[in-house]
């Protein structure tokens, strides 16, 4: 079942009006809505749970978690206003935290999770093991560089 975050920035800078005359957050939202409308065609989608993210302080950012319904989720969509200060980086952990919750709840690894490199299976002379190094701005970036670590994707 995944799990499709979308975070909207409702800072007050959304208020300014693109070339067109539309508003930034009516554009986000705009953007929003036709993600949703694709991704509803898709037989596999059946299972899709949403999220609603602002840039408000928590609890205030979740509009609409992964156990709302689909007509929630539009409603509060909708209704998002513009105001407030870009709070960017409270916005983003809360996002991650929220996903990290999912997973843990899910029993899905956790976001930025190091498997150690010593827990590898040998290899012979013709296997590699791929190594990604993870960068999370809600963790930091306090991982040593200088050894490889294997790093749970993102993927929903």
């Amino acid at each position: 079942m995944p799990i499709l975050l979308f975070l909207i920035d409702t800072s007050a800078s959304m208020n300014q009006r693109s070339h067109l005359g539309t508003t930034y957050l009516d554009t986000a939202k705009g953007a929003v809505e036709t993600f949703m409308k694709l991704r509803a065609r898709d037989p596999a989608s059946r299972g899709d749970r949403y999220m609603l993210v602002t840039f408000e302080e928590p609890p205030y950012a979740i509009k609409a978690g992964w156990k709302e319904n689909h007509a929630t989720f539009m409603n509060e969509l909708k209704n998002l206003q513009a105001e407030g200060l870009t709070t960017l980086g409270q916005s983003l952990r809360t996002a991650f935290d929220l996903l990290n919750l999912n997973r843990l709840v899910t029993g899905i690894d956790n976001y930025g999770q190091i498997f150690p490199p010593s827990l590898l299976p040998p290899l012979d002379d013709k296997q590699s093991h791929t190594f990604y190094m993870c960068s999370c701005p809600t963790l930091g970036d306090s991982m040593d560089h200088s050894m490889p670590v294997l790093s749970v994707g993102f993927s929903l």
